[in-house]
């Protein structure tokens, strides 16, 4: 509810005060306002819902209101955006994986063997690309992790020691001494 409220004032302050863009928080506020007659529209109005072809049903049950705003616009959006991403990270990773150096060319060829062992085409080409994507993400990916969070817990008990022993002050909106 919380995110819904601040949603809606946001939004609503953009069309108010007229800033740029407001007209795609119209576009919000009808569409919020179609899939909520959508939900609760069956209910509502079951003679009409029944006349579009839907199912007068409430939820996400086949042929109902929500279902057909699912299939037709939710889905096709939600596939547009994970192939705008996936563009996205194949051209950063272009640009990062460039094997300038040996760790440059160990991350590399550890992102091929791990985006092989995703697809049929790594077992094809070679039976042991799986096992070495499982390997790579059991060992070299653990240590990893297990490094980070090593770093993190240092950093938060040097924190807390300074807030312990006041050094630090700032929490307190105070000044850093």
């Amino acid at each position: 509810m919380l995110g819904l409220g601040s949603l809606v004032h946001f939004h609503y302050t953009q069309v108010v005060r007229s800033k740029p863009g407001w007209g795609f928080s119209i576009v919000l506020f009808t569409t919020f306002l179609i899939t909520i007659m959508a939900g609760f529209g069956p209910s509502i109005f079951p003679e009409f819902t029944q006349s579009l072809g839907l199912s007068a049903t409430l939820g996400m049950e086949e042929g109902s209101s929500l279902d057909w705003i699912f299939q037709n616009s939710i889905k096709p959006l939600s596939a547009t955006m994970f192939s705008i991403i996936g563009f996205f990270i194949a051209s950063a990773a272009f640009r990062a994986f460039r094997a300038r150096s040996i760790e440059a060319t160990l991350l590399l060829i550890a992102a091929v063997i791990i985006m092989l062992g995703q697809t049929p085409l790594g077992q094809m080409l070679w039976q042991a690309i799986p096992d070495t994507m499982v390997w790579i993400f059991n060992v070299p990916t653990t240590a990893a992790k297990r490094a980070i969070l090593f770093g993190i817990a240092l950093g938060s008990i040097a924190f807390s020691l300074r807030i312990i022993f006041g050094i630090e002050r700032a929490y307190l909106g105070g000044t850093k001494d």
